[in-house]
């Protein structure tokens, strides 16, 4: 008997066990079943979610799109703006190729005047004593002393110098001597 008392225990232990088991599978189909089925209510909350997910969705597309197309309406205008730039820098550069031109011609114009001074006054020293010629470039500012020399004769020229103070004849002879107008005989 004494074997039966101890096999009574065990199963007694094995049948709780059973018990609590079948209590935790039924708890678990019951929670499965629940989530299987779902009544009108969580259909109708899942459905709002899955609507205001595509609604939030919608929303941040259409923005994603008003955003792209103020850009590209800014670009374009922006191109715009760079095309008109660009044709009032031609006008302009067109404009300034003019007055270059211009420049160029009255330039031109005012040397075709300029030397024919400078050779009148040539001609006004030759005319004159190396003594009279020479007191007077002497006073005369160096640039046109130096254009008128380089326009005489060399004798004469030197003629003239020989007459000067030695700074003023030494200062002009080097600045004939860089003369680009400097004759070559």
């Amino acid at each position: 008997m004494k074997k039966e008392h101890k096999i009574k225990p065990l199963v007694i232990a094995k049948g709780a066990g059973l018990v609590a088991l079948g209590i935790v599978f039924a708890l678990v189909a019951d929670a499965v079943a629940q989530n299987a089925l779902p009544d009108a209510t969580t259909q109708t909350e899942e459905a709002a979610d899955v609507t205001e997910c595509l609604g939030s969705a919608s929303s941040l597309l259409l923005y994603r799109k008003l955003a792209l197309n103020r850009r590209e309406k800014t670009l374009k205008n922006r191109e715009i703006d760079i095309e008109n730039a660009e044709e009032r820098l031609k006008i302009q550069f067109t404009e300034l190729e003019k007055i270059r031109a211009e420049l160029r011609q009255t330039m031109k114009e005012l040397d075709v005047v300029k030397e024919d001074r400078i050779s009148k006054l040539k001609n006004r020293f030759e005319k004159m004593r190396a003594k009279n010629a020479a007191e007077i470039l002497e006073k005369t500012e160096d640039v046109i002393a130096v254009m008128v020399l380089s326009e005489m004769k060399e004798a004469q020229a030197g003629k003239i110098l020989a007459k000067m103070s030695a700074e003023k004849a030494a200062f002009l002879a080097e600045k004939l001597a860089q003369h680009p107008m400097n004759k070559e005989e």
